[in-house]
């Protein structure tokens, strides 16, 4: 996202997996051009708080940045994009809905995934260690990240 808002106009389209766009970066962003842009959240994600997180949260004896929200992050990029408000929601399973944006500038769109039952975990990765899984936040075995990124990033070409 850093490099979206400080060379936007070198890109094509962008894309952020267990990330929320930090407050600070969101005021600070640069660059006004229209990418289409693809997120993928875990509502369950421990580190990377779907909600978003406030300033002056401390994480292992630091401070750590305020962050949007997942939905205000995806948000943030679709309007850069000049994308429709208009939403269009795809329950493609019960614990994964897909968000669309379209109408962005450039016939584009945007496009959010989020994981009901998911949390700081690349989708489609299995977890062995039930430690992990549980320090994590879990993940989603129905879709594979890499797939849809892919999808996405060939729908721009």
């Amino acid at each position: 996202m850093h490099l979206a808002c400080e060379a936007g106009d070198l890109l094509r389209a962008g894309a952020s997996v267990i990330s929320n766009l930090p407050a600070a970066q969101a005021r600070a962003c640069r660059s006004n051009s229209a990418l289409p842009w693809l997120t993928m959240n875990g509502v369950k994600d421990p580190i990377i708080p779907f909600a978003g997180q406030g300033e002056g949260v401390v994480k292992r004896g630091e401070a750590q940045p305020a962050l949007l929200s997942a939905d205000a992050s995806f948000a943030f990029w679709a309007d850069r994009a000049g994308c429709s408000r208009q939403t269009t929601v795809t329950r493609i399973s019960d614990s994964v809905e897909k968000r669309v944006r379209s109408g962005c500038r450039g016939g584009t769109h945007s496009e959010q995934y989020v994981f009901a039952n998911s949390g700081h975990v690349w989708p489609g990765l299995a977890i062995v260690r039930p430690v992990i899984a549980y320090t994590l936040g879990g993940t989603n075995l129905e879709v594979d990240a890499g797939e849809i990124a892919w999808g996405f990033f060939r729908s721009t070409l």
